[in-house]
């Protein structure tokens, strides 16, 4: 396997994840901002959980971002995944760290999602 497979892959993964975190993003703002879809689901929006959702989705979004950037204008797997990369001249974390950070972001959110559809 190559630098150029596994970079090119990680990109893929990363812009299939955020393929899916901005669908996910909206539905969830049209049904809390809808209040005949939230009684109909029983969803309170007043739950705690709604917020670590939202921030969830967010995060994980943010960090998937910077990595899917990070992989256009890389030249090989290793400047993405050990070096410190970020946004607007801000590179606080390796791209390994900001995957991990959009990983247990998204299982946050999800956790909460199914937390709040139980209570």
């Amino acid at each position: 396997m190559t630098d150029d497979q596994r970079l090119s892959r990680l990109f893929s993964y990363t812009v299939f994840h955020l393929g899916m975190y901005i669908p996910l993003g909206a539905a969830l703002l049209t049904v809390i901002s809808s209040p005949g879809l939230t009684k109909v689901l029983g969803i309170s929006t007043a739950s705690p959980a709604i917020w670590v959702i939202i921030c969830g989705i967010l995060v994980a979004g943010i960090a998937g971002a910077v990595v899917a950037t990070a992989c256009i204008t890389a030249q090989k797997f290793e400047d993405v995944w050990e070096n410190k990369i970020g946004a607007y001249g801000a590179a606080p974390m390796s791209g390994r760290w900001w995957a991990k950070l959009e990983h247990a972001a998204f299982w946050c959110a999800v956790i909460a999602f199914g937390l709040l559809m139980l209570g």
